[in-house]
């Protein structure tokens, strides 16, 4: 987008988004680490604004991450007792993965007056399977 510049020629108009989101939970600290941004358009169907509709996408990366040392495993019961020093017989080669996603929408905006409106829409997440 370019400051001062006006898009009424185009009849719509961008819209731009990003999401950042952290989270850490659980005995494992699984954490989820996500970046995204959202791309859209919105563009009048009427002359009124009566009706509307929007299509976006929104690309980004994820990582997801865990910690084991915080985990107990069924090999580490020893005698019905636990035992931390006990090999916990599991095998993670990788505890950290990352990876591109994508999602999608469109959105249909219909308004008679300020009371009376309705948004019917769809959306797409994950499309490409992370």
């Amino acid at each position: 987008l370019i400051p001062g510049k006006s898009f009424s020629n185009i009849k719509g108009s961008p819209t731009l988004g990003l999401l950042i989101n952290s989270d850490n939970a659980g005995d494992s600290k699984l954490t989820t680490n996500q970046l995204y941004a959202s791309i859209g358009f919105i563009k009048k169907i009427t002359k009124d604004s009566s009706q509307l509709i929007s299509l976006a996408v929104q690309p980004g990366i994820s990582n997801k991450n865990f910690n084991t040392s915080a985990l107990s495993f069924d090999n580490q019961y020893v005698n019905d007792a636990y035992t931390p020093s006990a090999s916990s017989g599991e095998n993670f080669t990788n505890t950290s993965f990352t990876y591109f996603d994508i999602g999608t929408g469109v959105v249909y905006h219909w308004r008679k007056s300020n009371r009376k409106y309705a948004n019917v829409g769809i959306s797409f997440f994950h499309l490409n399977r992370p």
